[in-house]
């Protein structure tokens, strides 16, 4: 391209540059985007063009340049960018009355019209709300930068949920977070993982998190993804004080999209149509390599005709692994959305439909409909009402797919015999997995679900409101477990004739009789109605903020249980209850294979408060308090939870003297200390439990009904609380491209509620719950992300990494076990190191002490045997024994048994994502 420069001059050298870099960039951008072209070869009006070209600077308020602002001619598309000196070129205005639009994230946008303007100055101010965003706490919101204690709150946008084919929103939220960790525990279509916050802090099942919902408990696979706004994570006990006895593991407050005002009513769909595909899935050993190994460490093993065989291909070779899985399963979700509203009222209503299959062989299954409506209406100036409601349904149906040892099957044995019968796998109960999930056996549930949340808001005057809110959730379910049990056969690998010969002496026959086939049948219903009345009032004054919020929130519940169950079905397709007999084994149900129980009626009370204030909003003070009553204590103790907070920051960016560090858009320190509290797992057990026994004990040759004590009542029981401290440091940097955090955090888990294994047997009720366990945990978050926005292209590139460890730090009871011991992690996990395997006669002999005697291995057993044998672990005697005296354990004993087990898993928790979007 040339270009005349005649009766052109450049004021400076630097300009010079950048106006031939505009040039060259807007040109590709051009020949990228179909523009027009920017100048014309040898023509009179390109020397207009370069006479007219409008340059400028672009400044924040306080005169320091600002780079990356895009800068586009309002109605077109040209448009530029400006340079890391704030300096930029842009093309000629399109008219006279052309006017040109400043834009940059956490700035406001400007427009300026050019006129006959050739060199401008634009000065950007901050804009505010971007860079204090508002974040959801408890029973409220606060401003980012006012934010003392430990949220971190990620949105539907950062999330991209309107975009992922994520079936529930605890999949969207993997790696998002740091210290945020989620363990699968099943493969199954619609899985609800564990989720926890912070790594282990307690002993038991009671690590999970506390889900709320539009200020209500609830569970995140119950609603669409899409449907969600936001996600907030309360990590310290600032954070989750006003969560009382449910808030020690952490907390996640999800708040739904909300009506819209001022809207036409707009209707839109949105559907994503995934493939799910197996991963890399194991290989395994065919049968001539399998035979091959196991001659080399066991000689003999297998004799030349069938190593014969393996080399030729008699064997089918079978990966039991590959047999079970399917190579793809689809996924789909369907959303369909209407929203509007006038000035006064606004509705969202939203229906979805997902369904999910399983990559396992048979008939798995996952579906959930969802049924939203948001509406709020202002009824007058002071009085606002709205109701929040969800229809829900969700289906599970999954086969029975064994795993373990049994998918590890041997490979000569086929999946089925020449005369189509099952073939057992070589395992040790002669499994065939591939028979279990295609035999018709299922576990299957059908839930609905209908929660109906009323509030009403009264403003009486500015800055002070009162807030009610009820919520009624009604759940049923329906479930059914079918066992359908499956004939087969044994193959003998060394007898070819027993894979083609139906007459085979050294085949055997399994068959199963109609009292294998087992139909359970449960149904399961509750009832649970919250309320929470809350009262806030927020002050505004100079330099002064503050702002109060008290509450009462009660809960009251009823659960009830229907089961049954029967045996001796004639028929493998006729699945009903009334086709099977009655069940006579005393371990099922109440020995006629039926039962009914009752939930009792659980209560919870509690008292809240939060008091925030802030000066100049440098200095801030966060005040926080819960006192929970629950009917699982006793009257002594059931106001035991009384969990008090408070949380400090300094947000150092606001004070003069960073006023000229124009890089740094916001430093905070904050530290935090507080309690939280936990009512544990255990349920009513501190009531006195009777149970009826139908079959009952034979007296006289007659069997009578019966009542018994049915559990140890420990009066003493109390709260278990948790303290925690907590330190962190928040800073944003270059204009907001650039976020960093880090926090350090110590938890003190007191009284944990477990059951007392050392409760004597005499009483015939099995372990008392008590308070056995103390747990320190410590560790620390740290995450830094960066965002930015190039022309149309917006990314960002973020990193968390969390480390956690935990200790024991008090045992009472007797309670003690090899996985749990005053000073190790809970559930360290114990073993024996070893040092290889044991390939020939003479390594066996070989390995013995410094005094030459032979180890002694025969109080542990290895895969394939007890004690030392070839092929077997070679065991490590560790040094359990002071030979010299000096105090420090410095050979083995040279007898394998407890006293050489070590930790081989610590059970800390040490996590790192990479996030890319």
């Amino acid at each position: 391209m040339k270009i005349k420069l005649k009766n052109f001059s450049f004021y400076r050298k630097k300009e010079h540059l950048r106006f031939f870099l505009s040039v060259l960039v807007f040109s590709c951008v051009s020949a990228s985007y179909g523009l027009e072209p920017i100048m014309s070869v040898e023509s009179k009006k390109t020397t207009n063009y370069l006479q007219q070209q409008v340059k400028g600077l672009i400044t924040d308020v306080n005169g320091q340049p600002i780079p990356g602002v895009n800068i586009v001619e309002k109605g077109t598309t040209n448009g530029v960018q400006s340079d890391f000196d704030g300096g930029f070129f842009i093309t000629p205005p399109s008219s006279d009355n052309a006017v040109l639009i400043f834009s940059f994230v956490g700035f406001v946008t400007k427009e300026v019209p050019i006129g006959s303007q050739t060199d401008i100055t634009v000065v950007l101010a901050e804009d505010i709300a971007q860079l204090d965003e508002v974040v959801v706490v408890g029973y409220g919101t606060q401003n980012s930068s006012k934010v003392v204690s430990s949220v971190v709150q990620v949105t539907n946008k950062e999330l991209n949920l309107e975009k992922r084919p994520v079936t529930n929103g605890y999949s969207a939220l993997v790696g998002s977070v740091p210290g945020l960790v989620m363990n699968n525990t099943s493969g199954s279509p619609g899985a609800i993982p564990s989720i926890q916050i912070r790594g282990t802090s307690t002993i038991g099942d009671a690590n999970d998190v506390l889900v709320i919902i539009d200020n209500f408990e609830g569970s995140l696979s119950d609603i669409n993804p899409q449907d969600i706004e936001s996600v907030s994570v309360l990590k310290d006990a600032s954070a989750v004080a006003v969560y009382g006895a449910r808030g020690a593991n952490g907390v996640l407050l999800v708040t739904t999209k909300k009506a819209s005002r001022n809207k036409k009513t707009t209707v839109s769909y949105n559907m994503t149509s995934s493939i799910q595909t197996t991963p890399r899935l194991q290989q395994t050993l065919n049968s001539s390599q399998y035979m091959a190994f196991q001659n080399d460490i066991a000689p003999g093993t297998w004799d030349e005709n069938s190593v014969s065989l393996a080399n030729s291909g008699f064997y089918p070779d079978t990966n039991w692994i590959e047999e079970i899985f399917e190579s793809s399963a689809v996924q789909q979700s369907h959303s369909l959305t209407l929203s509007g509203g006038s000035e006064n009222t606004g509705y969202l209503m939203t229906g979805s439909y997902l369904t999910q299959e399983g990559l396992a062989l048979g008939e798995d299954k996952f579906e959930r409909l969802n049924l939203r409506l948001k509406m709020d209406t202002d009824i007058n100036s002071w009085l606002n009402v709205g109701t929040n409601t969800l229809i829900s349904n969700r289906v599970d149906k999954s086969v029975e797919v064994v795993g373990g040892t049994n998918v590890r099957g041997l490979p000569f044995y086929p999946v089925k015999s020449e005369d189509d019968l099952w073939v057992s796998n070589g395992t040790a109960d002669g499994a065939n997995p591939v028979a279990s999930a295609s035999s018709g056996s299922f576990s299957e549930s059908d839930l609905d679900r209908v929660n109906v949340q009323l509030y009403a808001k009264i403003t009486p005057i500015k800055g002070l409101s009162l807030e009610e809110r009820v919520s009624y959730i009604k759940t049923n379910e329906y479930a059914r477990a079918w066992s359908n049990p499956f004939a087969s056969v044994g193959l003998d690998a060394t007898d070819p004739d027993s894979y083609t010969n139906p007459d085979s002496a050294n085949r055997d026959y399994f068959s199963v009789s109609t009292d294998e086939r087992v139909l359970e049948v449960q149904s399961t219903k509750s009832h649970n109605f919250r309320s929470l009345t809350s009262l806030t009032y927020e002050f505004e004054k100079g330099k002064h903020s503050a702002k109060a919020f008290l509450a009462i929130q009660s809960e009251s519940g009823e659960s009830e249980l229907l089961a049954a169950s029967r045996t001796g079905f004639l028929f493998d397709n006729i699945i009903s209850l009334n086709q099977g007999e009655l069940v006579n084994d005393s371990n099922t149900y109440d020995g006629l294979g039926n039962t009914e129980i009752r939930g009792g009626n659980a209560r919870t009370l509690s008292y809240i408060g939060r008091f925030n204030y802030s000066f100049a909003d440098k200095y801030l003070i966060e005040a926080a308090f819960r006192r929970d009553g629950s009917s699982y204590f006793t009257d002594e103790n059931k106001w035991g939870g009384f969990f008090p907070s408070v949380a400090v920051g300094w947000v150092a960016s606001r004070e003069k003297f960073f006023d000229n560090v124009n890089f740094v858009n916001l430093l905070k320190f904050r530290g935090s200390y507080g309690s939280a509290g936990s009512d544990g797992t255990l349920g009513s057990v501190t009531q006195q439990l009777v149970t009826y026994d139908a079959s009952g004990y034979p007296l006289g040759g007659v069997s009578n009904a019966r009542l018994g004590v049915d559990n140890f009542v420990n009066p003493d029981l109390i709260w278990e609380t948790s303290t925690i401290l907590n330190i962190g440091i928040d800073a944003s940097l270059f204009n907001r491209k650039l976020d960093i955090g880090a926090e350090y955090f110590v938890n003190n888990r007191k009284d944990i509620l477990d059951n007392i294994s050392s409760t004597a047997y005499e009483y015939g009720f099995g372990d008392a719950q008590g308070n056995p366990y103390d747990v320190r945990s410590s560790g620390w978050d740290f995450n830094i992300k960066h965002k930015n926005t190039i022309g149309k292209f917006k990314y960002s590139v973020g990193a968390n990494i969390s480390n956690y460890d935990n200790e024991i730090t008090r045992i009472e009871g007797g309670s003690e076990s090899n996985n749990l011991q005053v000073g190790l992690s809970v559930n360290n996990r114990f073993g024996y190191q070893v040092d290889g395997f044991f390939d020939s006669q003479e390594e066996i002999d070989t390995y013995v002490t410094s005094d030459g005697t032979l180890i002694d291995q025969s109080n542990v057993s290895g895969a394939s045997g007890v004690g030392t044998y070839l092929g077997g672990f070679k065991y490590i005697d560790q040094l359990t024994i002071d030979s010299d005296g000096d105090g420090v354990m410095d050979t083995g004993d040279g007898v394998i048994d407890s006293e050489d087990r070590v930790t081989i898993d610590d059970n800390s928790d040490r996590t790192g994502m990479l996030v890319l979007t």
